[in-house]
């Protein structure tokens, strides 16, 4: 088995090439994002990620959940609307978010404030990988009881907020490739 290691806004992206299927047998993998459309959410970020790594991988699909209403929102809302497997779901029962998550390689949370974080608990128990960006309530409350299923992006606490979510939209983006090396749910 061979692991080649492509380089995304220094995050590594490792792959196992002997584990890689014919593309025409590739599922799709299936990130999801589930919030406001908001800046401070990160969902620019996201997307923009999304844009840089949805050539490579032809069968990556963003999911987003959620809303919001303002000029920002309807920006974000025209912006995913041109995006050719962005699927957007808009606001949607509990039932339907379950069945979301269950279906999802990885949930994404490039937030830049937090306080703690529960929709990652919940996306966990449907059995969604986690990415989210390094903030307090994750770090010091989900981390210790998520473990391995949880991937932290971000140098610091402190670090730039702009480019935390950057790096969290790559690595979601790399997580959402099941063939991937690395712990499976």
């Amino acid at each position: 088995v061979t692991i080649d290691f492509v380089f995304l806004h220094g995050v590594p992206l490792c792959i196992k090439n002997a584990r890689r299927r014919p593309a025409a047998m590739t599922p799709p993998a299936e990130m999801l994002y589930i919030g406001k459309y908001s800046s401070a959410k990160g969902l620019p970020s996201l997307l923009d990620a999304f844009d840089l790594l949805a050539p490579q991988r032809p069968h990556l699909l963003l999911h987003i959940a959620g809303d919001g209403s303002g000029l920002e929102a309807e920006t974000l809302r025209k912006r995913m609307t041109t995006m050719p497997r962005v699927l957007l779901h808009g606001q949607i029962t509990q039932p339907e978010l379950a069945d979301l998550m269950r279906r999802s390689t990885v949930v994404v949370l490039p937030s830049f404030f937090e306080g703690l974080p529960l929709v990652l608990v919940e996306a966990r128990a449907c059995g969604a990988r986690l990415v989210a960006t390094n903030l307090p309530g994750v770090v010091e409350e989900l981390t210790p009881r998520l473990g391995d299923a949880l991937e932290l992006v971000g140098e610091s606490l402190g670090e730039r907020g702009a480019k935390r979510a950057d790096v969290a939209g790559a690595r979601a983006a790399a997580a959402a490739d099941p063939f991937r090396a690395g712990p499976a749910p």
